[in-house]
């Protein structure tokens, strides 16, 4: 059903002189047309900052209306929908339009359009000053800044200000859409989470929808996937009796696959075997993993010295084996220091004291592993 609606000034009162008044009179066949239309209006004079007491917004049905009527106003039924301004009388009658045909539009296509015109329009005529429209998004905050390529896993907190009551969405080039949702008084937040399948260069954008109806869009920024990449080593602690804690960061939920190779050296004649385990453990959804290292599986011992740990470790995709990451080194410290075990395999059990086959008196009966000159390094 088609409609009308007008956009009527009123005429100044000598109390409000100095303040012009207007009325925006919605003109239409059903209630339901009446209500969209003066919806649009008030959004239009929302938008140029005008009051209600300088722009009052009403709603006539135009059920029945004569010919004679579409003649007092100067407009035609085929005309409709139009959009005008018209004077009142100070009896409140409408007395016809405003300026015809500057002050109308007829076959109204756009009603956010027509609005936004037909408010300029009248600020014009009646030496009113608008303001400049603010934008539906007001600002928009990135937490880090996306500066820096994100791995897998990253988190970007991304805080949209607009107006309340309306829908936030933060689009992506990689084809994902995050709803954020309202914290309160038009700040609307949420976390961007980098998944496994985005790579190269990612686009941000938010997307804000009024409550009326009107959306924005708003560059968010521009940020590196940089996709699986190596696991690190960022400590390794001693939990003692020779057991230390080895914990890094990985991409999350990825497969670590580690190895460490500890070189015990040699005392005179004497090879001690190297130290060699390997781990598989799986990073949590935060990309942090861990596994514990125990020195007591070494076949030797070397108390109380510094050894070099060297790790060798990369990350995989634990639903595609082929997806992975290059190898990664770190080398850290250890000591062995827990003194109450001895390894048959190197301190022969009939001498006590050292390994069986070697006569240098560098050990005794019942004298342990220390033997009769100091520890057995």
């Amino acid at each position: 059903m088609r409609s009308l609606f007008c956009c009527l000034l009123l005429l100044t009162s000598t109390v409000l002189a100095q303040s012009p008044r207007g009325v925006l009179l919605v003109v239409a066949r059903d209630r339901a047309g009446a209500e969209s239309l003066s919806t649009q209006l008030i959004a239009a004079r929302d938008r140029a900052h005008l009051s209600e007491n300088q722009l009052q917004v009403r709603r006539v049905l135009a059920q029945g209306w004569s010919p004679r009527r579409y003649q007092e106003l100067g407009i035609l039924a085929r005309d409709l929908p139009l959009a005008g301004v018209a004077r009142y009388s100070g009896s409140g009658k409408l007395l016809g339009l405003v300026g015809y045909p500057d002050f109308v539009e007829k076959q109204v296509s756009d009603p956010v359009a027509s609005g936004d015109r037909l408010v300029k329009r009248w600020a014009e005529a009646n030496g009113v000053a608008l303001q400049p429209p603010l934008p539906l998004i007001r600002a928009v905050t990135v937490v880090p800044e996306l500066n820096e390529p994100l791995p897998i896993g990253a988190e970007v907190l991304v805080t949209v200000q607009a107006e309340s009551g309306g829908t936030t969405l933060l689009n992506s080039s990689s084809n994902r859409t995050l709803t954020l949702p309202e914290a309160g008084g038009g700040l609307y937040q949420g976390e961007y989470v980098v998944q496994p399948e985005e790579k190269g260069d990612i686009a941000l954008i938010a997307h804000f929808s009024s409550a009326r109806g009107v959306s924005e869009d708003k560059p968010v920024g521009h940020f590196q996937a940089i996709g699986w990449v190596p696991p690190q080593i960022t400590a390794i602690e001693a939990l003692g009796s020779d057991i230390y804690r080895v914990s890094g960061t990985a991409p999350p939920r990825a497969l670590v696959k580690a190895k460490c190779h500890i070189d015990m050296g040699r005392f005179l004649f004497i090879g001690y075997s190297d130290y060699d385990a390997d781990w598989s453990v799986q990073a949590d959804d935060k990309g942090v993993f861990a596994f514990n290292m125990d020195l007591n599986q070494s076949e030797t011992r070397r108390s109380d010295i510094d050894l070099e740990a060297r790790f060798t470790l990369y990350a995989q995709n634990p639903d595609n084996e082929a997806e992975r990451t290059a190898d990664t080194e770190f080398t850290g410290k250890v000591r062995m220091t827990y003194q109450h075990r001895i390894s048959p395999a190197y301190y022969g059990s009939d001498w006590g004291g050292y390994r069986s086959g070697f006569t240098f008196g560098l050990g005794y009966p019942g004298y342990g592993r220390w033997g009769g000159y100091g520890p057995w390094w």
